[in-house]
């Protein structure tokens, strides 16, 4: 994964951030979020200025399409903000490096599942932790740019 990579993917890892401190049901966010329209036109691109901008101007353009879904826990319960922001991460990273749509990948690898691989994947490296949820899952390894022609 490259710099450009690397912060698309810190990106989505500040938006999942910002859900869970607001008090959303992760998982029904998660599944909303990534089945937007607004992640399928501004994240799952090749370039959209969403990518590398700050999740609160994301968040301006996609709240208002999956606000009416969302639900937030009771008695002011916020889920783990370190959970969350490697969830959000690692579905960039796993759309990035299989060129899966994030809408078809939150069924394949499900928000469960992800709960589950972060006690065991959160202390090694990106790299290492997306060639086994790969395998796990028998995922294709193909970047989302790689039939993209450089200048």
């Amino acid at each position: 994964m490259n710099q450009i990579d690397y912060h698309f993917c810190k990106t989505q890892q500040s938006i999942y951030e910002r859900a869970a401190y607001a008090g959303y049901d992760m998982q029904i966010f998660s599944d909303a979020y990534l089945s937007s329209a607004f992640c399928a036109e501004a994240m799952d691109t090749i370039y959209s200025r969403f990518q590398t901008n700050f999740a609160k101007e994301c968040e301006d353009f996609f709240m208002s399409e999956i606000s009416n879904k969302l639900i937030k826990y009771s008695n002011g319960y916020c889920f783990d903000l370190d959970v969350a922001a490697w969830i959000g991460f690692t579905y960039r990273q796993l759309f990035i490096e299989t060129s899966i749509p994030s809408t078809e990948l939150c069924h394949i690898v499900s928000f469960e599942s992800m709960c589950r691989y972060y006690a065991g994947l959160h202390t090694i490296s990106e790299k290492q932790a997306g060639e086994i949820i790969r395998e796990d899952f028998s995922l294709p390894d193909q970047r989302y740019d790689s039939d993209f022609e450089t200048l």
